[in-house]
């Protein structure tokens, strides 16, 4: 396995995390188009065959992950609470970034007829312009439109929390780490249609306030939470990656088109699913600054950490140029 710049790993790690935490965004989707997705997927499919480089591979990963999830979970609290705009277009820069970064894998392949693989692009946009509607015709049904209610349900928190709704937390976990392997499936969204988003994210926002530590019915909620969190990722980690692995594989050529199709949908999903909130905060500042800041600086991020893979590809390409020369002058 080629060797990458274990910081800036831990960026596109940390760069994860905080993309599972987005309505309308998948992990998987932020691991594709910084360009550590096929390595990651084939990691964990080989993790018992070649241990070590894929351990440390993914551990780098997954560090970044955390970071992203536990340390960045209070400021994404603060930040969607008064820039949600801005934060959703940052995001919309990120996306349209990797789109560019690997415009070249989108190109038609004489192996699959175009007809294929657009109707594979099709097939997976509606699949997930069709969770977002679900998942904000279950929003409407829970709530009114009054801010009231809204704001009630950005603070939910759970205490005491008992064994039947852990097994909730546990299966919707694999569900949401399968979102994570697989671009396209938001975990958040899935979490937001069973009503488990928010006080999970609370919970993770709520890690880092020190004073909650010496509430033992706090820790005790926290570890039970933890562990349902951990064994369900875990679970979704050791079956899901190998078949999907497999099918990238196989397919990848139809594989990128669907996540293409994941992409783009999940740059609609974002507003759709986050616009009680943009109206909320709505003020004509928002839109100039978002335009002209956010989405600019959510690209170069994307191109930036992109960089090294660019590179990566260059050199490769050099290399085989070479031995191709060489083999040639030998002949």
């Amino acid at each position: 396995m080629e060797k990458e710049n274990g910081f800036v790993l831990f960026l596109k790690g940390v760069l994860v995390g905080i993309g599972n935490m987005i309505a309308g965004i998948s992990g998987g989707t932020i691991a594709f188009i910084t360009g550590i997705y096929e390595k990651m997927v084939y990691s964990l499919a080989n993790l018992t065959k070649d241990f070590w480089p894929n351990f440390l591979y993914l551990i780098k990963i997954m560090l970044g992950v955390l970071v992203g999830l536990l340390g960045c979970a209070k400021v994404l609290n603060i930040l969607f609470s008064h820039i949600i705009l801005e934060m959703i277009l940052l995001f919309t820069g990120v996306l349209l970034g990797g789109i560019y970064n690997d415009r070249w894998d989108y190109v038609f392949d004489k192996k699959y007829k175009k007809s294929t693989l657009i109707i594979a692009l099709i097939i997976a946009f509606l699949l997930i312009m069709g969770m977002t509607m679900f998942n904000l015709y279950i929003q409407k049904r829970q709530i009114s439109e009054s801010p009231e209610e809204i704001e009630a349900l950005h603070k939910m928190r759970w205490t005491n929390i008992e064994f039947p709704r852990l097994v909730l937390v546990f299966f919707f976990t694999i569900i949401g780490t399968t979102a994570m392997i697989f671009p396209g499936i938001s975990g958040s969204l899935l979490f937001m249609s069973v009503g488990i988003y928010y006080p999970v994210l609370n919970a993770l926002s709520d890690l880092t306030r020190l004073s909650n530590w010496q509430n033992p019915v706090f820790v005790y909620d926290i570890l039970k939470l933890g562990c349902a969190l951990l064994l369900g990722a875990i679970v979704s980690l050791l079956f899901v990656s190998k078949p999907i692995n497999y099918i990238f594989m196989k397919h990848r050529r139809v594989c990128l088109f669907v996540i293409l199709g994941f992409l783009i949908a999940s740059i609609f999903s974002m507003y759709i699913l986050n616009y009680r909130d943009i109206v909320r905060q709505f003020d004509w500042w928002h839109p100039i600054l978002g335009v002209l800041v956010f989405m600019p600086l959510g690209f170069m991020i994307s191109l930036l950490l992109n960089n090294m893979k660019l590179k990566e590809m260059r050199r490769k390409k050099k290399e085989e140029r070479k031995s191709q020369k060489l083999l040639k002058d030998e002949v």
